[in-house]
């Protein structure tokens, strides 16, 4: 079960920072924000799943690995969800 879940963190984590090197591009940048916002919303599991944790997965053989990856998603995380109210900050300062 660790493996397993240790694969689908590593590929979650993929796809988060795929989305975060879109984000981070300068071209047309309210698009794409507006874009990734709305798929996001989308997801059943936004935002629960990514801040939740299976504490007993941090124990056994792939523990370590486990914590770490973890950790690492979350972090990215953060970083996204930053990075998409900076760049929409800009966007709703201009109505006022």
């Amino acid at each position: 079960m660790q493996c397993q879940s240790f694969k689908l963190r590593f590929l979650e984590l993929g796809k988060v920072l795929m989305s975060l090197a879109i984000s981070n591009s300068n071209t047309q940048i309210s698009q794409r924000v507006f874009f990734l916002h709305e798929e996001l919303m989308k997801l059943p599991s936004f935002p629960r799943k990514a801040l939740e944790s299976d504490f007993n997965l941090y124990a056994g053989m792939l523990g370590k690995e486990m914590l770490a990856m973890d950790t690492l998603h979350k972090m990215v995380w953060v970083k996204l969800v930053s990075r998409l109210f900076e760049a929409m900050a800009g966007f709703f300062c201009t109505f006022f």
